[in-house]
């Protein structure tokens, strides 16, 4: 099975780690930084597919979080979109 998330890069850049949070359904102890984001991202255990809309409007230290995870972690996925 693989789990397909929609992200949208101009109400990531409005809400940030709640968003991310929000989306991923994260536990309450997600740490709201980019080093918890890489942690939770590089540590998936099942197929992970997310679609970024308005990759341009995204938070580029974010985009570059989830590309980090995308290399560390061959389940995970990242397709950005204009």
């Amino acid at each position: 099975m693989v789990h397909v998330y929609e992200l949208d890069g101009v109400r990531l850049a409005q809400e940030g780690h709640a968003y991310l949070r929000e989306v991923f359904g994260f536990p309450d102890y997600y740490g709201d930084n980019a080093d918890a984001l890489y942690d939770c991202l590089s540590s998936l255990s099942e197929e992970t597919l997310v679609f970024l809309g308005h990759a341009d409007e995204a938070p580029a230290r974010l985009v570059q979080v989830m590309q980090d995870a995308v290399d560390a972690n061959p389940r995970f996925t990242l397709i950005e979109e204009a």
